[in-house]
């Protein structure tokens, strides 16, 4: 189930956005994108949706992305994370793993997104399918 993250203008109107975000990038970022749900009370979701304004909302997100994508940029090729939420099973979800490169390139699209909403007072706008 992609996210769709695109950058709205006061008018409006959408300028661009990120190409969908898929499952596994989106689970990787979770533990990020729950930091800025503590924060901001608005939470990055596959099935919802959040709009972060210009303020402590975009920077929240912003500052969620610049650790992870400090992170991420530490570590080996393949990532390991966890993925879903666990439903009737008491045990361990298994591990799914994402390419670091393509994450890293999700990350930086997204830092330039908010970017241009903070320089433009736009808003970032997530929405869930």
């Amino acid at each position: 189930m992609p996210l769709d993250i695109s950058y709205r203008r006061e008018n409006g109107k959408h300028v661009r956005g990120v190409p969908s975000m898929d499952d596994d990038c989106y689970w990787f970022l979770l533990p990020w994108f729950s930091r800025v749900q503590e924060i901001t009370g608005k939470y990055v979701d596959l099935r919802g949706d959040a709009e972060f304004r210009s303020g402590a909302g975009l920077g929240a997100l912003e500052l969620a992305l610049s650790e992870a994508l400090a992170f991420v940029r530490t570590q080996p090729p393949r990532l390991a994370f966890r993925a879903g939420v666990r439903t009737r099973s008491k045990g361990p979800q298994p591990n799914e793993t994402v390419d670091r490169d393509r994450l890293i390139r999700v990350i930086v699209e997204l830092q330039a997104l908010c970017a241009e909403a903070r320089d433009h007072d736009g808003t970032v706008v997530c929405r869930g399918g």
